[in-house]
């Protein structure tokens, strides 16, 4: 209660300040008092130049009870403390608030506040804030916040944020986004976006890793569970192995460096068998008609035809030779041998032991069962077509 009556004053105190601040600043023709938005479109700053004042340091504890008075939204200072929530022009220095640090026109410096940073030009620097930095322009520095970090231009420099980072603008910019939820990127990034869910971003030049990553066209790879990429990696491969006999996947990745698949395999006739699979790979090209890609797949093999909740897990690397039918062609013969590792909990109710008797026992290396775990490697092969 006491923490929501401090807000609620602070915020009652704040838009107070900020309206007698507009009825003192004259208008311009055609716009709204003071309207930053307005002031920006025509690419000046929100506060005109001649109307600004400089303070080599101020103090308040909430605007206008400070230092600078009624004055504090058309200064600019060098030193700004703020015991509550602060509200400047702008700051060319350092600036420290508990609460709330606002401030119309550009940053140059650092800006730190327990709760919110609030700019309404561009930042040059560094913003720290307990819960968010929110930049009605761009940034060059860095944006730390344990919630979130906004900058409806560009970011060149960092965005450290413990949920969301978002940026806009449409120009290419060099940023490192690493936020604990998403980082998303209406343009274009150069650098890197790491996150716990989901990256977005319309084209990247660099690295996105996160377990789900969006993006128009990627330059680099986009490493995660899946990555939807519009311009990126797309291919289907069918196989034949002494595995499962009949399979068929879905690559899907930013890049050729790193995709995701998504595998279903049958093993027909009367010992009937299927799988799903998920696996990571990569790929590269020896020569205009020559490709070396290196999978790694694990299938949950489902034993008959319903699905078999004990672990029966076959697990797949495959180092594969392909031959483009075209130079620089998609169709592409797939030649290799695999090595296969079935980690199994399942039990025959027709069979002594545990253990699936999937891929039969050809150049088999080990086959060991400890406890009510059997664990079986052998090498195999597998000839196919990639589209």
């Amino acid at each position: 209660m006491k923490l929501a009556f401090l807000l609620f004053t602070t915020g009652l105190c704040y838009l107070g300040s900020h309206a007698l601040l507009r009825a003192q600043t004259p208008a311009a023709p055609g716009a709204a008092p003071d309207s930053p938005a307005a002031s920006a479109a025509h690419g000046a700053p929100a506060t005109p130049a001649a109307d600004r004042q400089r303070q080599p340091f101020q103090f308040s504890v909430v605007s206008p009870l400070g230092t600078n008075g009624l004055a504090s939204g058309r200064t600019v200072n060098t030193v700004s403390l703020n015991l509550l929530a602060g509200y400047a022009a702008g700051v060319q220095g350092l600036e420290l608030g508990t609460l709330l640090n606002v401030d119309r026109d550009a940053v140059q410096g650092v800006q730190a506040a327990g709760m919110v940073n609030l700019v309404g030009g561009p930042v040059r620097g560094t913003q720290l804030a307990g819960l968010g930095n929110l930049i009605t322009a761009d940034a060059h520095g860095l944006q730390a916040a344990g919630l979130l970090n906004v900058a409806v231009g560009p970011v060149e420099g960092a965005q450290l944020a413990g949920m969301v980072n978002y940026q806009g603008g449409a120009a290419e910019t060099r940023t490192a986004q690493v936020a604990g939820l998403a980082n998303v990127t209406p343009g274009n990034v150069r650098g890197v976006q790491v996150a716990g869910l989901l990256n977005v971003a319309r084209s990247v030049r660099g690295l996105q890793l996160a377990p789900f990553n969006i993006a128009d066209s990627v330059a680099g790879a986009s490493i995660g569970i899946l990555s939807l990429v519009r311009h990126g990696y797309h291919r289907a491969e069918v196989w034949a192995s002494d595995a499962l006999p009949a399979n068929a996947a879905l690559k899907l990745g930013g890049s050729r460096k790193f995709y995701n698949i998504l595998a279903v395999g049958v093993q027909p006739g009367s010992s009937f068998r299927w799988g799903l699979g998920y696996g990571v790979g990569s790929e590269v090209e020896l020569s205009r008609r020559l490709t070396l890609s290196v999978d790694a797949l694990a299938t949950q093999v489902n034993e008959r035809k319903g699905w078999t909740d004990e672990l029966n897990l076959l697990n797949q690397l495959r180092p594969l030779l392909g031959w483009r039918l075209t130079p620089g062609g998609r169709t592409t013969l797939l030649l290799g041998p695999t090595l296969n590792v079935m980690v199994s909990r399942y039990r025959d109710a027709e069979q002594p032991g545990y253990g699936s008797r999937l891929g039969g026992q050809h150049l088999e290396l080990f086959n060991e069962t400890h406890g009510r775990t059997n664990t079986r490697a052998w090498v195999g092969a597998q000839a196919g077509l990639r589209f």
